[in-house]
């Protein structure tokens, strides 16, 4: 048996080993995502925070940006990672994935917010216009964040899974403060699109 077929053999092994850890992680995700849900939808309309160009800024560009940094195989070995665990390198390798996915996060949730400004303040004018671009302003934001969110958190678990404790503990406070600080950037846009609103009408 070649090495190759050796290698693929214990990586598939080691799968199965851990399938039940795997499964737990899925079904944690599954049931944050259900009460989030559950949360919005027992407030108001669901299909009320469902924005299709918000979602594209966002979750499309940082899909697509991650890609681009890390390949399709290296975005799949990142996530395989994550759920089953893996080599020290690939460990490294994850969590430099998921760490740099919260940071574009909150990036494109900026990004998103300020375009969603730029068009408010464009069509003032006409009232049945700001509704839409205050959503993408706003739902950007809320994206971001819940994107940032998930990319903090499963950098943290890969990095727990690490030999070296250090990995945690710097993994943990360079999450925290970028998800602080960026929850602070994106907030803002937001109040300062009400102050105007205020202000205009």
């Amino acid at each position: 048996m070649g090495k190759g077929a050796r290698v693929f053999e214990v990586s598939m092994n080691e799968i199965a080993r851990r399938r039940p850890f795997a499964l737990t992680r899925v079904a944690g995700v599954g049931v944050a995502a259900t009460l989030l849900v559950a949360g919005i939808a027992l407030g108001s309309p669901l299909m009320g925070f469902l924005d299709i160009p918000s979602a594209l800024l966002v979750f499309g560009f940082t899909g697509a940006s991650l890609v681009a940094c890390h390949g399709i195989v290296g975005s799949a070995r990142s996530v395989q990672t994550l759920l089953v665990g893996g080599t020290e390198s690939d460990l490294a390798l994850s969590t430099a994935f998921f760490m740099q996915a919260g940071g574009i996060f909150i990036g494109s949730g900026v990004m998103g917010t300020l375009i969603g400004l730029v068009q408010m303040l464009q069509n003032l004018d006409d009232p049945t216009r700001i509704g839409p671009a205050m959503a993408v302003a706003l739902l950007t934001s809320l994206y971001g964040i819940f994107g940032a969110v998930c990319g903090f958190s499963a950098a943290i678990t890969v990095a727990r899974s690490a030999p070296d404790p250090e990995a945690v503990v710097s993994t943990s406070g360079v999450s925290s403060v970028v998800l602080a600080t960026g929850a602070m950037i994106l907030l803002m846009p937001g109040l300062s699109a009400f102050a105007v609103l205020g202000w205009v009408f």
